[in-house]
């Protein structure tokens, strides 16, 4: 009984063999102007045999039976096309598509931002409220009181050297963007708040997002993003004035201005800042000066901006030198 079994399945399999595989299809999709094109999906109509065209355009169908066949040719860009097949024998074949253009939805690229929707941890300050917590301190300063957050002061009141860390990252894994452009240092990937003073009074809006799973241009973002959106431009001219005091010596000054919109479409906007203070720490002085302008073209649709902003500090050490050995 078991020889008689194993002589039935060896003939069955046999069978398939021959019936199956001793006919096989070439075939060539090509374009206007006789153009090879790949990625062409072929379909056998009623099987499941299915076959894609390399980068010449050329296709083999294998297993095929003999007979009449439905081959269903489908490619982004052209029509799909119905090509009925003759088979009796190995068989090559050319099949000419049609240019179909595609129209798709329009794709909207955000690249500073992440959305209402993001899903991960996302704070954002606006204009107004960091006009509230804005006394001059440097902007690390600003968001210590979000979560996951920790600023460092060498003089101790915020004003000097200041270090931010996000979720335990140090500065160099923290990617802070003004406007999209990276402000990490290429070489340290640190961002030396002390060379900006109170640029929180140019910005509009700051967004920070803690953890990773939003990179931009510049460092990585292991531990999170700062991403600072300077002020917009103002229809209406104006000037105003800002000045705080505080303990150690400390005093904020500072003066803005903006034209407004003028006749020609053009803006100018600009700020100059002082701020100097002796430091909660011996030695821990700091007297910083800083200028912002911004020059913008406005129309119904379209605004181009130049932005310079630029400082000057000069810092105390408050911390003592390490001699090397032998000295």
């Amino acid at each position: 009984m078991k020889k008689y079994f194993f002589i039935s399945l060896l003939l069955t399999c046999l069978a398939n063999t021959i019936f199956l595989c001793s006919i096989s299809t070439h075939g060539n999709g090509k374009g206007c102007q006789n153009i090879p094109i790949s990625g062409v999906v072929i379909s056998i109509e009623n099987t499941q045999l299915q076959v894609i065209s390399d980068v010449d355009g050329i296709f083999i169908i294998n297993k095929l039976r003999p007979g009449t066949h439905t081959l269903w040719l489908r490619s982004m860009g052209f029509e799909n096309k119905m090509e009925v097949v003759e088979i009796t024998g190995d068989k090559e074949i050319t099949i000419l598509l049609t240019n179909k253009p595609h129209l798709a939805d329009e794709v909207i690229v955000s690249a500073t931002r992440t959305g209402n929707n993001a899903g991960m941890a996302v704070s954002l300050y606006s204009k107004d409220e960091i006009e509230k917590m804005n006394t001059g301190q440097d902007l690390p300063y600003l968001l210590q009181m979000l979560p996951a957050v920790v600023a460092t002061s060498d003089a101790g009141n915020g004003i000097g050297y200041t270090g931010i860390r996000i979720r335990g990252s140090d500065a160099s894994r923290v990617n802070v963007t003004i406007n999209g452009i990276p402000v990490n240092d290429a070489e340290s990937q640190l961002v030396y708040w002390v060379n900006m003073p109170d640029f929180a009074s140019s910005a509009e809006n700051i967004e920070v997002t803690r953890g990773a799973g939003v990179s931009t241009n510049g460092a990585g973002a292991f531990g999170g993003t700062i991403n600072i959106q300077t002020a917009h431009v103002s229809d209406s001219a104006y000037v105003q004035s800002s000045h705080a005091a505080g303990t150690f010596n400390t005093f904020k000054n500072n003066l803005s201005f903006g034209t407004g919109l003028l006749r020609n479409n053009l803006s100018l906007e600009g700020r100059l800042s002082s701020i100097k203070s002796d430091g909660f720490i011996d030695r821990g002085s700091s007297d910083l000066q800083s200028l912002y302008l911004s020059t913008a073209w406005k129309n119904a649709n379209t605004i181009v901006r130049f932005n310079l902003f630029t400082g000057k500090e000069v810092t105390y050490q408050s911390w003592y030198g390490v001699n090397p050995p032998g000295c």
